[in-house]
């Protein structure tokens, strides 16, 4: 279940194998710690919190937590100053989670504090050097230092060691629009690489692409803008808690 988190895949393949684990031992806090952090990635603001508290209930030495509940006062309560403490509290208790460096990073890259938010992430990255969803961080530090050459680099070097890492491919549309793509033509060849790889894993799935491929061979920079306004208005609603994910 971690390691697909890690792969900041969003199915329901991760909450599974965490309530598998919850089945094996109903005692063992990491997978409750889990889920609230999977539910954070999402709408679902009192899932994370009652999976935070019982994760804490079980475990009240689960250090990590602190991180997690910083994770949910950023985004679900925007209180910043109740989050850089909890997250400075999880680093302090637990000074080696790759975790806590991380998403302390985050918060500080929100903040604008743009050197101490890369010193955190190359903390992190030290800390779980595999971590392709930290190196994919660490390249948006640079995005928003405008380092664009940078950025564009390091998020090469993630889809080096995999292709398919989606969080990667995204984030790079924006970089490469920023040094001068086209943004319509690089987000239309995303999401048909994404619908391609989805229909890889679920064959039984057909995903028609070929409407997107016509515009992208045609350059169609007006009909690529309309079709993904339409595309993305149809996905946001269907589907928002992705979006808060991404």
């Amino acid at each position: 279940g971690r390691e697909k988190w890690m792969r900041r895949e969003w199915d329901h393949d991760c909450l599974a194998f965490y309530r598998q684990a919850i089945e094996l031992d109903p005692n063992f806090a990491l997978p409750y710690l889990g889920i609230a952090d999977l539910y954070a990635f999402s709408y679902e603001t009192k899932l994370a919190e009652d999976a935070l508290a019982k994760a804490t209930e079980l475990d009240p030495t689960l250090h990590e937590a602190y991180a997690t509940r910083g994770f949910l006062q950023m985004f679900h309560r925007w209180d910043w100053a109740g989050a850089e403490r909890s997250l400075r509290r999880a680093i302090e208790l637990a000074p080696n989670s790759s975790k806590a460096h991380h998403w302390y990073g985050v918060y500080l890259s929100i903040r604008e504090r743009l050197n101490e938010a890369q010193r955190e992430m190359e903390k992190a990255l030290e800390l779980d050097p595999t971590a392709l969803v930290i190196m994919t961080d660490l390249a948006e530090v640079h995005y928003f230092k405008a380092d664009y050459e940078r950025a564009e680099s390091e998020l090469e070097k993630v889809l080096t060691i995999d292709p398919n890492f989606l969080n990667a491919r995204m984030h790079l549309v924006k970089v490469r629009y920023k040094r001068g793509a086209s943004y319509f033509l690089g987000d239309a060849e995303f999401r048909i690489f994404v619908k391609k790889l989805r229909e890889s894993q679920t064959p039984a799935q057909n995903y028609d692409v070929s409407g997107l491929e016509e515009l992208v061979a045609k350059n169609d920079e007006k009909g690529l803008q309309k079709e993904s306004e339409e595309s993305l208005y149809k996905d946001v609603t269907s589907h928002p808690e992705a979006y808060l994910a991404l």
